[in-house]
């Protein structure tokens, strides 16, 4: 299963009922944590999640995906190796009475940069739909690259003002920007992938997404947010800066494991 170059693939049923338990407790551990922080007070990520020493639910969601069908798949996209990119890997608590719990379209291209493919496995803890919010995404009948080429020229000038290399930007569209592209095609220039707890959805830097606005009463969702990258082939953010990675490896035993690397041993000598 590979990933085309602009839709999301949807997994059904990769983790078992243990696992989703598992991982929701997870979510409540590092909920308390999220609470006391000042920005984005609905996530966190699991780098900032190890610096102030609560690595258990890391741990715990991090061995959840290496023993489940998303393990295979990561296997798939990346045949070489996979790592867990862990700034970026983040517990999501979606709270409808939180303006911040809402994200407009986006290219995750904003924070991780072009260069190497990085995968987000997004993982719902609850059923979607009913007022659960999932992902939406651009729908098939788009053409995808009228927004990218949107967003690129709109990063390009950004970036060429601050003269400081590949560094995160803010770029965001709402409904009526987008629509206003595709007018075309109306409402149909979006998808909501309807996914139970258990299963995932995938995309690459370059597919565009954000927060599904729901039609009925919003309710809570919990997430967590799995980007993985091969770690030869890192995208430009994190080969510009000194940051985390958690390694997949084998045991000899066939156990799957991690090994936290900074990305600046990857270059070091044997």
């Amino acid at each position: 299963m590979s990933i085309p170059n602009a839709v999301p693939v949807v997994v059904e049923q990769a983790f078992s009922a243990e696992q989703i338990r598992s991982m929701s407790a997870a979510l409540d551990a590092a909920r308390p944590i999220m609470d006391g922080r000042e920005r984005r007070a609905n996530s966190i990520g699991f780098e900032a999640l190890w610096r102030l020493n609560h690595p258990r639910p890391i741990m715990a969601a991090m061995s959840a995906f290496l023993n489940s069908r998303a393990y295979d798949f990561a296997m798939q996209q990346f045949p070489g190796g996979f790592c867990f990119l862990l700034r970026n890997c983040s517990f999501r608590y979606h709270d409808p009475a939180s303006a911040k719990s809402h994200l407009d379209l986006h290219f995750d291209a904003n924070f991780l940069g072009l260069g190497g493919k990085a995968v987000n496995v997004w993982v719902p803890l609850n059923d979607l739909g009913d007022g659960v919010p999932g992902l939406t995404f651009l729908g098939p009948e788009v053409d995808p690259l009228k927004l990218y080429r949107a967003w690129r020229s709109k990063r390009d000038a950004l970036l060429a003002a601050r003269a400081s290399g590949p560094t995160p930007v803010n770029i965001f569209f709402d409904r009526e920007d987008v629509q206003s592209v595709f007018r075309e095609v109306g409402e149909a220039a979006f998808i909501t992938p309807r996914i139970k707890a258990g299963g995932f959805v995938a995309f690459h830097q370059l597919v565009a997404h954000g927060t599904e606005v729901v039609s009925s009463v919003p309710k809570a969702r919990g997430s967590i947010e799995f980007r993985i990258a091969d770690p030869e082939a890192l995208p430009e953010v994190y080969r510009a800066r000194k940051a985390s990675l958690a390694v997949a490896k084998t045991g000899a035993d066939g156990r799957h494991g991690i090994e936290v690397v900074l990305t600046s041993e990857l270059d070091a000598p044997a």
